[in-house]
């Protein structure tokens, strides 16, 4: 049981404990954690702050730091197995006297000058080993003498080792001559490990399968008084296997450039020929519409044509009923005029028939169904008589009525019979007709009229 810092603490085997008032129970003194790890047998607060301590074994001081309100931990290896067990007992009259009870008297201890005196610990990396079906020393801890410190670091030769080769072994050491025990270390691989590895006692380490590229060894040690060394390295570099390397890559790179050409190239090809086969798509596609477009404007004329055939058909059938009715009226009136001539008259009768007689001819003349022929029979002959009159102005009518008669290949008994004379009048007819129209000797009146 010791006073510390205004408190009663207990010293047990499983650490410091102090009581809690308010709950009646010991509890863990956590103000003190940097002794945790330690069986402490004893513990002395000096006038600075520190906490002096013994254990089974040995004998130190937790140094107090004002400002960061924490404790570090100092020990005596140079006193250890020295002390007393269950007689131990430290008096710090100041920091240039400290007695401590040993078991073959008092030791004197001026840790002041202690502290001054101590020598800043150095660390050397003794050897690196190459991990392979062969093991082999790649560095022995040799450096050239005029070199020192951080000019080893920078001026070492760092070695360049094949890619297979990426298992090492790193060995340190410092010497601390008579503490070797209570120095600690502390190491990173730089290019691998992050941050530096907590302190331990450990003096190697290992690394297997390395990728390839830089590393940097570094390891510093710290002593008793918490003093820490220089950094010493060792720089190495693993090469890349011979498929990563430069011109491996500078092959993937052309390769990967063919391809890519290789790859468009054939994208074009690809393109090419769908746009060929859309072309030709199109082109079929434009063809079947053409096709149908034909076809449709096919049946459209079809239909046309039968619409006018039915017309034609039509104005045949009304030409001819035409004609029917001039022939019939010809012939009624051919009956009317010979029943007449057949009367037995006398003198005064005679003016009145002579004046019949000139209304018949008048109204074979005057027929309105010649109008309806003419009509119709133009129509069907792209306008036949029309022609007539404008290229021969000198026609007469009875000249227009021979002529279609004679297009219709009317015989002259019929044409004789429509105009009300005689085979032999129609005869005539047809002779004038011949000068008035421009027929040649050697072709008929029908043949050229057929030929307008």
């Amino acid at each position: 049981m010791f006073k510390i810092k205004d408190q009663v603490v207990f010293a047990t085997e499983k650490g410091l404990y102090r009581y809690d008032y308010g709950k009646h129970v010991f509890v863990p003194a956590l103000d003190f954690k940097v002794f945790d790890g330690l069986t402490i047998r004893y513990l002395k607060e000096d006038q600075d702050g520190n906490i002096w301590f013994c254990t089974n074994k040995s004998v130190g001081v937790a140094q107090f730091d004002p400002k960061g309100k924490t404790y570090q931990l100092v020990k005596f290896p140079e006193m250890e197995g020295m002390n007393t067990s269950g007689f131990d007992h430290i008096n710090t009259y100041d920091k240039n006297n400290i007695y401590i009870v040993a078991e073959k008297g008092i030791i004197h201890l001026n840790y002041e000058k202690y502290i001054k005196e101590a020598r800043k610990p150095t660390v050397l990396l003794s050897h690196v080993t190459v991990k392979s079906s062969r093991d082999s020393i790649i560095f022995a801890g040799y450096f050239p003498k005029n070199l020192s410190g951080n000019d080893k670091k920078l001026n070492a030769e760092e070695p360049q080792l094949a890619s297979n080769l990426n298992s090492f072994q790193f060995a340190f050491s410092s010497p601390s001559y008579g503490i070797h025990e209570h120095v600690e270390f502390s190491y990173q691989l730089v290019g691998y490990d992050e941050n530096w590895s907590p302190w331990a006692h450990v003096s190697e380490k290992s690394y297997t399968n390395l990728p390839s590229g830089h590393y940097r060894f570094q390891v510093k040690v710290r002593n008793n008084l918490n003093q820490i060394s220089e950094v010493s390295s060792y720089g190495f570099t693993i090469l890349p296997p011979w498929y990563l390397s430069f011109w491996a890559k500078l092959i993937y790179v052309i390769l990967g450039g063919f391809a890519v050409y290789g790859f468009f190239t054939i994208q074009k090809q690809i393109w090419k020929r769908q746009r060929l086969q859309y072309e030709k798509k199109m082109e079929q596609l434009r063809y079947i519409h053409q096709l149908e477009i034909e076809k449709s404007e096919k049946e459209i004329v079809k239909l046309n044509n039968e619409k006018l055939e039915q017309e034609v058909l039509l104005k045949t059938k009304e030409l001819a009923s035409a004609s029917m009715k001039l022939l019939e009226n010809s012939g009624t009136l051919v009956k009317v005029r010979d029943e007449l001539a057949k009367l037995e008259i006398g003198e005064e009768e005679a003016s009145d028939l002579k004046r019949v007689h000139s209304l018949l001819k008048d109204v074979e003349k005057n027929s309105a169904n010649w109008d309806q022929f003419a009509s119709h029979f133009d129509e069907l002959n792209d306008g036949f008589l029309n022609k007539l009159k404008s290229n021969h102005s000198g026609l007469s009518r009875n000249d227009l009525k021979v002529c279609a008669y004679l297009k219709l290949n009317f015989t002259t008994k019929q044409i004789a019979q429509l105009q009300n004379i005689t085979v032999r009048g129609v005869e005539i007819h047809r002779y004038r007709l011949r000068k008035k129209l421009p027929v040649g000797k050697d072709q008929s009146l029908s043949d050229f009229l057929n030929e307008i």
